[in-house]
């Protein structure tokens, strides 16, 4: 609960000091998304990596690699409530975007194998 609390209070700070549709905010938004799936809060996992998204789309628009890191986070979740299908559907998502982003460089190669290492572990785990 004390570091609920203290993430709650980045998160206001953030909202504050650059507002509510800035990447900034998306960034910590990511972060809280990251220790609710840690702590097994997969509902709010979601909720923060959408939030994130929806920040992260409306500031590059939907083909920015932050955007493909918001589907990759998704798809881990999905994958960790046991939604397969979901989970492929938003990791293909993020894979396709950070191919567009990157081509098939190494850089982007690497990204994306982390991404479908979480996903699959996720998956096992299930």
């Amino acid at each position: 609960p004390a570091v609920a609390d203290r993430i709650a209070a980045a998160l206001d700070a953030f909202e504050r000091w650059f507002g509510a549709s800035h990447p900034k905010k998306a960034q910590a938004l990511n972060t809280y998304g990251i220790f609710c799936k840690m702590t097994g809060d997969l509902e709010g996992a979601q909720a923060a990596y959408e939030a994130a998204m929806a920040i992260n789309v409306a500031a590059f628009g939907p083909r920015h690699i932050e955007v493909a890191e918001n589907h990759a986070n998704l798809a881990a979740v999905a994958a960790a409530s046991g939604n397969r299908r979901e989970a492929r559907v938003l990791l293909s998502r993020a894979i396709g975007v950070a191919e567009e982003v990157f081509g098939t460089a190494a850089a982007a190669r690497v990204k994306t194998d982390v991404w479908v290492a979480r996903v699959e572990e996720a998956l096992a785990n299930k």
